[in-house]
């Protein structure tokens, strides 16, 4: 997975096979087509890089100061013995970003296989 990100901001999920295509078609001033069915200007592409990673320890995603975090309403404070047990992990924000993305593929191919299904009654 690989994360396209325009001047303005905006984030895409890529597969690691769409991220190498764009980069050796890459033509300034040329809209290309995402897996998403969106298109992008190559002039706006800031960058195509790895997601951001998150420290976790267990299942709660740390602050960002990698000592506390929240469970049931409560701050948490990490115990020196429990820092050896931080994992780095894909961001939440990935995660429902993608989640968002297959919906919406989801979505579209429904909607094509609808349409070919619809008949005219005369």
């Amino acid at each position: 997975m690989k994360i396209l990100t325009t001047f303005s901001g905006k984030e895409y999920i890529l597969e690691d096979n769409e991220a190498e295509n764009i980069k050796e078609i890459f033509k300034p001033n040329e809209l290309i087509s995402l897996r998403n069915g969106e298109a992008v200007n190559t002039s706006a592409i800031e960058s195509i890089g790895s997601p951001e990673l998150v420290p976790y320890w267990k299942e709660y995603l740390l602050d960002k100061s990698g000592k506390s975090f929240i469970r049931d309403g409560r701050r948490i404070f990490l115990e020196t013995q429990d820092f050896e047990n931080i994992e780095y992990k894909l961001s939440p924000k990935y995660k429902a970003m993608e989640l968002a993305q297959n919906i919406k593929l989801l979505n579209k191919k429904n909607g094509q296989k609808n349409r070919k299904k619809k008949t005219i009654i005369q």
